[in-house]
């Protein structure tokens, strides 16, 4: 059995000489681009390009955990002072009732709750409905880092309530 010939298309002998106007064509594009030497003319400033966007980055990252954590403490005590008034403003209905639920003054209450929130040095507002004193405490919070970035303030809001009862309540009692 013969095994038929195959032709290539591939010549049998690669040129041996290069043209001569190859050379010199890369050689000016190198010289023009910078490649000859590191530091070339188009690689002035890429440095100072990327330190600056990390740089950035950077920042932007520490203003956000920083301020982040400012704005969260400051939703944690005006949540704490709207709690606290609450409670004052439902004892004092209570102290007030010798009689029950229906001997209950709402105008004690809200005296009592916003006198704690002008002790404390919160702002806020306070609404009775019944036996239940509701407090919101409002407050703003400078940003220290993102706020050189022109970033303003932040408004925190903190609502909470409670129940004026009289004694020990609960499942049972």
């Amino acid at each position: 059995m013969s095994v038929p010939a195959v032709r290539s298309a591939m010549p049998t002998a690669m040129p041996t000489a290069m043209p001569t106007a190859f050379p010199t064509a890369v050689a000016a594009r190198v010289r023009r681009l910078g490649a000859a030497r590191p530091g070339g003319p188009d690689e002035r400033g890429v440095v100072s390009l990327v330190v600056v966007v990390v740089a950035m980055a950077l920042l932007l990252s520490v203003g956000l955990a920083y301020d982040g954590g400012e704005v969260l403490a400051a939703r944690v005590a005006a949540r704490d002072q709207a709690a606290e008034a609450s409670r004052a403003g439902a004892q004092a209905m209570v102290a007030g009732a010798r009689l029950g639920p229906a001997d209950v003054d709402p105008a004690i209450g809200a005296a009592a709750a916003e006198a704690f929130l002008a002790q404390s040095g919160a702002q806020g507002s306070v609404a009775i409905s019944g036996t239940r004193v509701s407090v919101t405490v409002r407050a703003t919070r400078a940003l220290a880092v993102l706020g050189l970035a022109g970033l303003g303030p932040v408004a925190v809001v903190a609502s909470a309530s409670a129940d004026a009862t009289a004694g020990v309540s609960g499942a049972g009692q």
